[in-house]
């Protein structure tokens, strides 16, 4: 039954993307476990319900309160914990620059920016075979071989070549044996008018670093049948890789790649060259836009873990159904005059309309001080219900402990602690 369970939540769960806020301090670990053992010397002995489906909706309830914790850590400032946009890179021509911002959230008005000017993007290196005629066939047949050294590796590549096999047939071959290899090269076949072909062999790194290339393709030393390097012209480098060349408010820079971060805030692609004197500014988006799409994300998370604990049966479901519309309900006239409205079911609705007149008619920071608290409350929530989700699951009191001398039982939290607290590794 446990493996069905495990492969529920890698079906589920196992490919989801973590972010910064996925990762943690010792202290913070620590923290977590002193926590777990309080929680586990105040906690009655329970009779739990472990059937698989019990077993999956505690899964479900960690993972949705792990995404709501992670969207309150979004929005909240990195020194205060106060209420902010969640911080949102912009370039003022996207076109030649992208950016992502990966750091911690700024206060509103306290944006770094900085400009970038393009000289030149970083290149791969390229080699281009012979053009030979497609329905000849300037091999042999039999069992052949050659070497790929990229990265100071060398792979060696084996294949055939059968009688009615022609040129264009053995290019395609190759073209799809470098492909499936995954050693760093994109192979294709390219085609002329006159139907003749050759293969193109594309490094998938970038830059110019001890050597001048970055890949050699050999058949010197081999068991098998040589000469495919030379007859079909996989030595033959067409185009030598480059660096990427830029100026950094002003200052000349150079990188063998075009992804590269800047100040351990910023993910930075070079995208195309820009004109002379003409410098891209990167920097946060914060503006009304920028607090709409963040609230709608904390809304949806909100609304997707308040739908889960409502269609769920047991008393554990209405336990977790009622702690988050009386969340809800204790702000629900500050959300009510900023534009968000607690609908019967719980769930909460947005008037972007109404948070953008209500935000125009007073100030900005006015409304994420009021919205804050509904953050903060929520943050609060999630904290407790990531740390112990199997408070959720239906189970019956066996017994209670004795109140003058508590003890720490083992790991009763969670019985399946390695799903339950993936977020934490």
């Amino acid at each position: 039954m446990i493996s069905n369970v495990y492969n529920y939540y890698m079906a589920e769960y196992g490919s989801k993307p973590y972010n910064k806020h996925s990762i943690h301090k010792k202290s913070e670990l620590r923290d977590i476990y002193n926590n777990i053992v309080k929680i586990n010397k105040l906690s009655p002995f329970f009779d739990v319900d472990v059937s698989e489906a019990s077993q999956k909706r505690a899964i479900d309830i960690k993972e949705n309160a792990n995404s709501l914790l992670a969207i309150t850590d979004e929005l909240s400032d990195a020194e205060s914990g106060n209420m902010t946009f969640k911080s949102i890179a912009q370039t003022s021509n996207d076109s030649i620059v992208k950016a992502e911002y990966i750091g911690e959230n700024k206060t509103f008005g306290d944006s770094p920016g900085f400009t970038i000017e393009v000289e030149q993007l970083a290149s791969p290196q390229v080699n281009t075979g012979k053009f030979l005629s497609n329905r000849a066939r300037n091999l042999f047949s039999g069992k052949y071989s050659f070497d790929v050294n990229i990265s100071s590796i060398t792979y060696e590549l084996q294949f055939s070549v059968k009688d009615e096999e022609n040129n264009l047939d053995i290019q395609n071959k190759l073209s799809r044996l470098i492909n499936k290899s995954n050693i760093g090269l994109n192979a294709e076949v390219i085609s002329t008018d006159d139907n003749r072909s050759a293969l193109k062999l594309t490094s998938n790194m970038t830059g110019v670093g001890e050597k001048p290339v970055i890949f050699t393709v050999t058949d010197n030393d081999t068991n098998a049948l040589s000469g495919v390097v030379d007859t079909l012209g996989l030595d033959q480098t067409t185009e030598f890789p480059g660096n990427a060349v830029f100026k950094l408010n002003g200052d000349r820079k150079i990188s063998s790649s075009n992804n590269f971060t800047v100040d351990r805030q910023f993910e930075i692609t070079l995208l195309d060259v820009s004109e002379k004197d003409d410098a891209v500014k990167v920097g946060l988006k914060q503006n009304l836009d920028s607090l709409i799409d963040s609230l709608h994300e904390l809304v949806n998370s909100y609304n997707s873990l308040t739908t889960l604990a409502r269609e769920g049966t047991g008393s554990g479901s209405g336990k977790l159904y009622s702690d988050l519309i009386n969340t809800a309900a204790s702000y629900e006239d500050v959300l009510a005059s900023n534009g968000l409205s607690v609908t019967e079911m719980g769930l909460i609705e947005i008037d972007d309309e109404k948070l953008k007149q209500s935000s125009e008619d007073g100030e900005l920071l006015d409304t994420l001080s009021q919205i804050g608290k509904f953050k903060n409350a929520l943050q609060k929530k999630a904290q407790a219900i990531t740390l112990n989700p199997m408070e959720y699951i239906n189970k019956a009191i066996v017994s209670y402990k004795n109140p003058a001398r508590p003890s720490a039982d083992p790991y009763t939290t969670s019985i399946y602690s390695g799903m339950m607290y993936n977020g934490y590794c």
